[in-house]
């Protein structure tokens, strides 16, 4: 599998040649929950570039501070929300966020305001998480957003019997299992949470359990939802790809 480093070349490379005005332009209005969190992919701009852009787009008309949650990919740390240095400086997965946001705000005439921070080793007990406090705190005045891929699948993935994300039954058997993962989370199992994203290969397993600790009791719901080849990147063959979707949390 590819390193952190080699996925941020991959991606800025994508985002050369794309128009980020076109994507902002193509996205759906959205609104940000009054208490909650908006989740957004991060695969490939080219294909689901219209669920990023509309988070981003919301984020930058709602002109406060934005608070993301990240995923560390492909590290080990110490348990805790670790900041951008450090551990998270090969890391890529806010960055076609922050570049659609950045784009979004000079749009609007205002300058970007975004914190990032990224949860590991949060397993089942995200309440006493090292960190969480700061969250909390910012999570008081800030709009927060996350990123996840909540399942990876296929050859590239070494899952058995890889089924073809072309057919229909593959992407409503998708979105049952990324259902399952959201039913866990407004629940607050966070035992069967971690089961799942073990089971699915999901890369939300430490910034999920977080934005359920900051919005308890949440109701959460796929927006958008689509499945990315991801063949071709991995110079393997299909099927091989990851679920994308535009996902909400809101207070009950």
């Amino acid at each position: 599998m590819p390193t952190p480093a080699w996925w941020k070349e991959y991606y800025a490379r994508e985002r050369e040649g794309l128009d980020l005005d076109a994507l902002l332009d193509a996205a759906p209005e959205i609104d940000f929950p009054e208490r909650g969190a908006l989740v957004f992919p991060h695969t490939r701009l080219a294909a689901t570039g219209r669920m990023v852009a509309a988070v981003a787009r919301a984020a930058a008309r709602a002109r406060r501070e934005i608070l993301a949650v990240g995923v560390l990919h492909g590290v080990r740390g110490p348990r805790g929300v670790h900041e951008e240095t450090g551990l998270a400086r090969d890391e890529f997965s806010l960055d076609g966020f922050r570049t659609l946001y950045g784009r979004a705000c000079a749009r609007e005439g205002i300058a970007p305001r975004m914190v990032a921070r990224y949860p590991l080793e949060v397993g089942d007990r995200p309440d006493d998480l090292p960190g969480l406090e700061e969250l909390r705190r910012r999570a008081e005045t800030s709009l927060v957003v996350a990123t996840a891929d909540p399942i990876h699948h296929g050859i590239g993935y070494d899952t058995p019997e890889a089924r073809d994300e072309r057919l229909a039954e593959t992407a409503a058997d998708a979105r049952t299992r990324v259902e399952e993962q959201l039913s866990a989370l407004a629940r607050g199992d966070f035992s069967e949470f971690a089961r799942l994203c073990a089971r699915d290969r999901s890369d939300f397993r430490n910034a999920g359990p977080v934005v359920a600790a900051l919005f308890p009791q949440a109701t959460w719901t796929i927006d958008d939802f689509t499945l990315v080849d991801y063949s071709q990147a991995l110079g393997c063959a299909r099927p091989t790809w990851v679920a994308a979707g535009r996902i909400s949390a809101r207070r009950r």
